[in-house]
C-alpha cells in the first residue's frame, strides 16, 4: 500500500451520494455513496458483472444515474451542460482499459491529440509536452511506431501518456493490469504510484486484479451486486468479515484448488 498523501480540510475532489440506476428491469447500482480526497489513490473493485463499470461511466459523466448525485471538482455532474462538461473533461484524464489509441496514427500524434483539441499551444510545445509524457512511461523511442506494433503494455502506458498529457487534476484508469503479464502488470502499478506523487493528482483505479488493489491503494471500494459492500483503508478491506468481501479476498485459492481438482478429474476420464 502508498503512504497516502497529507489531506487537508478542502472538500473532497470527487463525491457521489446515494447513486442508482438500472438498465431497463435490471438493477446495475444502489445506492451508491463515496468520497475521494485530494491526492489519493481510490481504487473500485468488484467480480466481474458487480456494475464497477457502470460506475465508472457515471463517474466521468457518460452515463446519467437514474437517481443520486456525483460532485466531480465542485461541479455536479448532473445538472452540467454539455458546454460546462465538455469544459470540466479537460481536467480530467482517462486511460481506457486497451488503450484506445487511434490505430491510423502513431504514438506521438496520439498522445499530442487533446493538446491539439483542447489549446492553443505551437505545434514546438505539444510536441515537448508530449514527447516529457512519453518520457515518464518509459516509451522514448517509441514516438513514430504504430499502434499495431505496441506490445500490451506500451499501448497501456501510451494511452496513459495521452491520459496524462494535459496534467489532469484526476486520472481515471480503467482496469490497467487487465491482460498484461505479473511483471508488467506490477511495473504498471509503479507508475501509476510515480505519477501520482510527481503530478500531485487524484488516482481513481477500477480493477478486478486483487494484488494491483492492495498495493496501490489507499482506499478500496468493493461493489457486490451492485451494492458497496465496503469501503476503506487496505487493512480495513483485508479485516472485513462480509461474505462478499471475504469471497474476493480469496478468490485465487479457489480458483487454484478448482483448477487442480479439474485436472485430475480429466486424468481420470483420461484413464477410464
Amino acid at each position: 500500500m502508498t503512504e497516502q498523501s497529507a489531506q487537508s480540510d478542502q472538500a473532497p475532489i470527487l463525491e457521489v451520494s446515494r447513486l442508482s440506476t438500472a438498465y431497463g428491469e435490471r438493477q446495475v447500482l444502489s445506492d451508491i455513496s463515496l468520497d475521494v480526497a485530494k491526492g489519493e489513490i481510490f481504487v473500485i473493485m468488484g467480480e466481474s458483472g458487480s456494475g464497477k463499470t457502470t460506475l465508472l461511466r457515471h463517474l466521468i459523466g457518460l452515463s446519467q444515474p437514474q437517481s443520486g448525485s456525483i460532485e466531480l471538482l465542485g461541479k455536479p455532474l448532473t445538472n452540467l451542460s454539455k458546454t460546462e462538461l465538455y469544459d470540466l473533461r479537460k481536467r480530467i484524464g482517462v486511460a481506457f482499459q486497451g488503450g484506445a489509441l487511434i490505430n491510423s496514427m502513431n504514438v506521438i500524434d496520439n498522445v499530442e491529440l487533446p493538446l491539439r483539441q483542447h489549446t492553443n499551444l505551437d505545434t514546438n510545445t505539444i510536441r515537448i509536452m508530449s514527447r516529457m509524457k512519453l518520457d515518464m512511461m518509459s516509451l522514448e523511442g517509441a514516438e513514430e511506431l504504430m499502434p499495431a506494433q505496441l506490445s500490451g503494455g506500451m499501448l497501456k502506458r501510451a494511452g496513459l501518456a495521452r491520459a496524462v498529457v494535459m496534467d489532469p487534476h484526476v486520472l481515471f484508469f480503467d482496469e490497467p493490469s487487465a491482460g498484461l503479464d505479473p511483471v508488467t502488470s506490477a511495473e504498471l502499478d509503479e507508475l501509476i504510484m510515480g505519477l501520482r506523487d510527481a503530478l500531485r493528482m487524484t488516482v481513481v483505479v477500477v480493477t478486478h486484479e486483487l494484488e494491483s488493489a492492495l498495493k496501490i491503494a489507499d482506499r478500496i471500494l468493493v461493489i457486490a451486486d451492485g451494492r458497496i459492500a465496503g469501503l476503506g483503508t487496505v487493512e480495513e478491506i483485508m479485516r472485513s468479515e462480509v461474505e462478499s468481501i471475504q469471497a474476493l479476498l480469496n478468490r485465487r485459492t479457489r480458483e487454484r484448488k478448482r483448477t487442480g481438482e479439474e485436472y485430475l478429474d480429466q486424468l481420470t476420464n483420461n484413464a477410464n
